[in-house]
């Protein structure tokens, strides 16, 4: 999956993705997401510290959009 908020891809809620989590909750396939982008945080000592503490929220960040959707319930997918 294109991580979220990628240059001007929509987030996973948007109405587009609709029909691939429809196939997904049919075929009973996994997703899979990468933390992807992340801001840059230039080239200052302080910068590698900063990513650090950030990857894990780009990673969840993913997971929490799909949680809010509702594309865990199986009614919203009919």
């Amino acid at each position: 999956m294109l991580p979220v908020s990628t240059d001007s891809h929509p987030f996973y809620h948007h109405p587009r993705y609709e029909p691939l989590w429809a196939v997904c909750s049919e075929l009973n396939m996994p997703i899979h997401v990468h933390s992807g982008w992340s801001p840059d945080h230039g080239d200052v000592p302080s910068a590698p510290a900063m990513f650090i503490s950030e990857v894990d929220m780009w990673a969840h960040r993913p997971c929490s959009v799909l949680v809010w959707l509702g594309i865990f319930l199986k009614d919203t997918l009919t």
